[in-house]
């Protein structure tokens, strides 16, 4: 299994099986925040995710920090909670009919049902900043934490590993499994 992320600058790939990293790519040097892909129909790059035509999406600004869903015809928004610190990654679970979240302030990572009820606590890096991006792979996932990817289950859980320490700060990640599937 492999885990792309990108930090100032460049693409990476790291080889969850050697330990190896691979810059795969240059990019400009600006900020990159997150890279999405949706592994069923190939490279999206808007965070969309459809459950029963949903469109959900979180906002940061300082009186309004949310996450809101909206039908895909743009119709129908609602607030599905209310949240007090920014999000920085927000990602479904279509089997587990779940929302996730990773809050940039503190570290956490969350999950609730698609309309915002049995909000659990998932993980807690303890981090105060720096807490980008995170992806959900099977019964794992693998968090950004300042220069660390940290994996833990997606189930509450007090246990992790941190599995890579960078020189400089990750903002996105991406799993890409040996057959080539990628995992957002």
């Amino acid at each position: 299994m492999k885990i792309i992320f990108s930090t100032n600058g460049q693409v990476n790939e790291l080889d969850l099986t050697t330990g190896n990293v691979k810059m795969l790519a240059n990019v400009n040097p600006s900020r990159n925040f997150q890279m999405v892909n949706d592994y069923k129909y190939i490279y999206i790059f808007l965070p969309k995710y459809e459950l029963e035509r949903w469109l959900y999406y979180s906002n940061i600004q300082p009186n309004n920090r949310s996450i809101n869903r909206v039908r895909l015809n743009g119709a129908d928004k609602q607030s599905v909670f209310v949240l007090p610190n920014q999000i920085t990654g927000l990602k479904m679970d279509t089997d587990q009919e779940r929302i996730y979240w990773l809050d940039f302030d503190n570290g956490k990572v969350q999950s609730a049902r698609t309309n915002g009820s049995d909000v659990k606590e998932i993980f807690d890096s303890g981090a105060t900043t720096s807490n980008y991006d995170f992806v959900i792979n099977g019964d794992n996932i693998y968090c950004t934490n300042y220069n660390k990817i940290i994996k833990f289950s997606k189930y509450p859980s007090t246990t992790s590993q941190v599995i890579f320490t960078d020189v400089t700060v990750i903002h996105s990640i991406l799993v890409l499994s040996t057959k080539g599937k990628y995992r957002y």
